[in-house]
């Protein structure tokens, strides 16, 4: 299946939920702290999305429980936000997904609790970089295969392993559109047409690749329980280059991370 593009009503219509994913990464930095539960930060989301008149895209797929997904560590995606208390060192990736007026933006965010190890600092700036690289590869004309070359790159240079089983996305009147789209790997892919939008979103461990599902039937674990980190985004393909949307900023590809 082709991959879909868009008019510029419809990316107007779809910057709203992007940008408004931006500003509760932003504010949800400042609950995140030692020994705060992870179900108080779904509370926190839950009632800003009311407030922007949004909707969760994840509440409910699948069966799951949240409104968000908090994944500690070794949790590489889709962790429940349970009573589980955030312990200083703890790696925390946020997953929020989002609806607005027909319009689906996905994005994650990994966050350090208090001081991190050296290791978990690497992990941090690789997966950073990694996501930076892929959001650089999706350019017009470029073929989606190059987005995976990109990312393992990054990760070689960082010494990480990047989880084959996590992949990206194209997104818009749905959550989930063609194409899937790999960040690691030997393929080519179609080549990327201007004016489509998916998700960039590799997922990066200190250990090895390969994860198992956890015991609350939703939660992806590294077999080796190696801790993960991940920065996600909605990417809007431009004819002169990428544009990210679910930042709060209006945009270019160089803003830093906030950890």
């Amino acid at each position: 299946m082709m991959t879909p593009t868009r008019s510029p009503a419809e990316l107007a219509r779809m910057r709203a939920p992007g940008r408004a994913i931006g500003t509760l990464f932003r504010a949800l930095r400042e609950h995140i702290r030692e020994n705060v539960p992870l179900c108080a930060l779904e509370r926190f989301v839950k009632q800003q999305m009311k407030n922007s008149g949004l909707a969760s895209a994840l509440h409910g797929r699948c069966g799951f429980p949240a409104r968000i997904a908090c994944s500690v560590n070794e949790t590489a995606a889709h962790g429940v936000p349970d009573r589980r208390r955030l312990r200083r060192g703890d790696l925390l990736t946020v997953d929020i997904s989002v609806e607005r007026e027909g319009w689906y933006a996905d994005a994650a965010w990994t966050y350090a609790v208090g001081a991190i190890e050296p290791d978990r600092k690497r992990l941090l700036q690789g997966a950073w970089r990694a996501a930076r690289a892929a959001v650089e590869a999706a350019r017009p004309g470029h073929r989606f295969g190059e987005i995976a070359v990109a990312v393992d790159r990054e990760a070689r240079r960082f010494g990480l392993s990047v989880l084959e089983s996590c992949a990206g996305h194209g997104i818009g009147r749905s959550l989930h559109e063609p194409p899937r789209i790999l960040h690691t790997g030997s393929y080519q892919g179609e080549r990327i047409p201007p004016w489509c939008a998916f998700t960039v979103e590799p997922v990066l461990s200190l250990g090895g690749p390969d994860v198992q599902l956890g015991p609350d039937g939703h939660s992806l674990v590294t077999v080796d329980r190696a801790p993960t980190a991940q920065f996600e985004h909605t990417v809007l393909v431009r004819p002169n280059g990428p544009e990210v949307l679910t930042t709060r900023d209006p945009v270019n590809v160089d803003f830093p991370p906030f950890f």
